[in-house]
């Protein structure tokens, strides 16, 4: 009796620890556009985070400590570690849709943090809260974030970047910079083979070739593209 009971306490305290973190993010996703629009600044993203962060802290101890006296079953405590970790990124990840260069930063933690498979899904959430998408963020340059993460040669990023637009990839490759360079073209020019190879898969060798057709040494291109792919 008094196990059925201490077991009884555990799910209780686990659910209510579950609705608590979902009654706060339907809070904060029923807020209206120009709350949005402050949440957006630099500032009020990292003193969310913090907030997040030590909230995230006491729920993990709490979690562990009833895993520990064997109360409360570790598959449980996994769930509720992964739904905490998903409401407390989309915030950061919409907030980092202003510019590639700040979304790539805030994707690199992501994966840190919770993973290839987690991150996928926390990307597309944050950018539809910030009602957009990785063909709309560039800057003044018409750099996107792809084109970013391959002059910066972050594979992990680039491959979460294919796999969250999977399907607009191709126009995201076709996306151009003022200079008119394609990510792809980058990832030649920097001379970046795993980056190349990262790209190569998403799409075939002519397809490839494709996105180098405005590139003025395109033969030259094609050439060091393929010296890659089979090194």
């Amino acid at each position: 009796m008094i196990i059925l009971r201490n077991t009884f306490s555990a799910y209780f305290l686990a659910f209510f620890a579950m609705f608590n973190l979902f009654h706060t993010s339907l809070l904060s996703m029923q807020s209206n556009d120009s709350d949005m629009q402050d949440r957006r600044t630099t500032m009020n993203c990292i003193q969310g985070q913090k907030n997040q962060e030590v909230s995230r802290v006491g729920i993990r101890q709490f979690c562990q400590y009833l895993v520990q006296t064997g109360i409360l079953p570790r598959e449980l405590a996994t769930l509720i570690f992964l739904f905490d970790k998903k409401i407390t990124w989309v915030d950061p990840i919409a907030c980092s849709c202003n510019t590639p260069d700040d979304l790539l930063r805030a994707a690199g933690k992501l994966l840190e943090d919770c993973g290839q498979n987690l991150a996928i899904e926390v990307m597309k959430m944050g950018l539809q809260k910030a009602e957009s998408s990785l063909l709309k963020i560039k800057d003044t340059r018409q750099w996107t974030t792809l084109h970013h993460a391959v002059a910066q040669n972050k594979v992990d990023v680039i491959k979460l970047i294919l796999e969250v637009d999977h399907p607009n990839n191709w126009n995201l490759m076709r996306q151009k910079t003022e200079t008119g360079d394609t990510a792809l073209y980058l990832g030649i020019w920097h001379r970046f083979g795993e980056v190349l190879k990262v790209l190569n898969e998403a799409f075939p060798n002519e397809k490839c070739y494709e996105l180098l057709d405005s590139a003025n040494n395109k033969i030259m291109c094609i050439c060091m593209l393929d010296h890659f792919l089979e090194s």
